[in-house]
């Protein structure tokens, strides 16, 4: 039971990571179409997004993070990259 609580809580953490990678992603994208940057905190703070993602371990945040990538890599004519996360989050 306690290797099932671990491994639970390792999820958890891995999930994190990836929502503060999108987090990463989203201020560039803000960045490069030069809108405001308190735009990141209406993503940033979203309590759906933090208890949802991060507290009960939904799968929706890697795909948040292949979905920005895919933008990201995608505006800056990468198109090897940009179709490796569209795969990732298709």
């Amino acid at each position: 039971s306690s290797n099932l609580l671990s491994g639970f809580f390792v999820l958890k953490i891995i999930f994190f990571i990836f929502e503060l990678l999108s987090i990463v992603l989203l201020y560039k994208i803000i960045n490069k179409i030069k809108k405001p940057n308190n735009l990141l905190i209406l993503y940033a703070w979203n309590p759906l997004v933090i208890i949802e993602i991060c507290g009960q371990g939904h799968t929706d945040g890697l795909w948040v993070f292949s979905m920005l990538a895919f933008l990201y890599y995608f505006s800056k004519n990468k198109r090897a990259l940009s179709a490796l996360f569209l795969s990732f989050g298709v």
